[in-house]
């Protein structure tokens, strides 16, 4: 496994993404902030 903070994927691109919750205490919100299409403008 690796830990990592971030995940770019362009458009049509999946991944696959396992989150372990079970030290999580309460209530859990998944956010999506990225800007649109990339984060530095163009591909």
């Amino acid at each position: 496994p690796i830990v990592v903070s971030s995940i770019l994927l362009s458009p049509a691109e999946g991944t696959d993404v396992i989150i372990n919750f079970s030290k999580s205490s309460g209530e859990v919100f998944l956010q999506i902030d990225a800007p649109n299409p990339y984060p530095s403008g163009n591909a």
